[in-house]
């Protein structure tokens, strides 16, 4: 498997190379997966919930977030469909997670279930490269920086210059540690530049124009590091 970081190399050179997506037909001849449904907004799991499930995602996408002492919401991941999350530490949730839309999805059972359709330490190995990934985005000061390595990930997980966002603006700006103005001043300031094009009611069909310009926001503000930390 690809690490996520080579992945995002990739999508900046515009050699998008998504990761095969799981046919769920193979699944059930193998484990007993349970299908189940949540409407948007609705949750998966709460905060110390017992960690005893990983889910497969059929069509939709989750947030995985925690609550700050002050209230605020700070999201650690999304996930979308042909991509699986719930893996945990321990035996007690450490996060919240959120149908992001109309959901559907596959419960496995951790504990009554001795063969997974998928490679748990390499589940966990992709999620420690993609927070390394992410942490070095967020070492930017730049709002517009983190918005153009935020299109790059989305990108290198879609495999495509052309992409729908199932995220609002809002979730976006938890994710970055924005505002919701901010992320919208960067998207229009990344569109000014000619690196990106939205289109849509609400904006969420982004068209990466140009690898190159996005790839020069974010290389200029980390002093030419690029998005995998390496020196250009």
């Amino acid at each position: 498997m690809k690490r996520a970081g080579y992945v995002a190399e990739n999508a900046i050179a515009g050699n998008f190379n998504p990761q095969p997506r799981i046919e769920t037909r193979s699944m059930y001849q193998f484990t007993a997966g349970r299908p189940e449904c949540r409407p948007a907004d609705e949750l998966v799991y709460r905060e110390d919930d017992p960690s005893s499930s990983l889910y497969y995602i059929e069509a939709g996408a989750v947030r995985i977030y925690r609550l700050l002492p002050d209230g605020r919401r700070y999201i650690l991941s999304f996930h979308c469909a042909g991509e699986w999350f719930g893996l945990e530490g321990g035996e007690r949730r450490a996060a919240f997670a959120e149908a992001i839309c109309d959901l559907h999805l596959i419960s496995y059972s951790l504990s009554n279930m001795r063969i997974l359709p998928i490679d748990l330490m390499d589940l966990a190995m992709k999620e420690v490269s993609a927070a390394r990934d992410r942490q070095l985005a967020m070492v930017c000061q730049s709002a517009i920086c983190r918005v153009a390595a935020f299109i790059i990930e989305m990108a290198a997980r879609t495999g495509v210059q052309n992409f729908e966002l199932f995220m609002s603006r809002r979730d976006i700006a938890d994710y970055l540690g924005l505002t919701t103005e901010s992320v919208a001043r960067s998207f229009t300031g990344l569109t000014a530049r000619r690196a990106i094009r939205m289109d849509g009611l609400t904006h969420r069909s982004i068209h990466v124009l140009s690898p190159e310009r996005l790839n020069a926001v974010t290389t200029a503000a980390r002093g030419s590091k690029t998005l995998t930390g390496r020196h250009s």
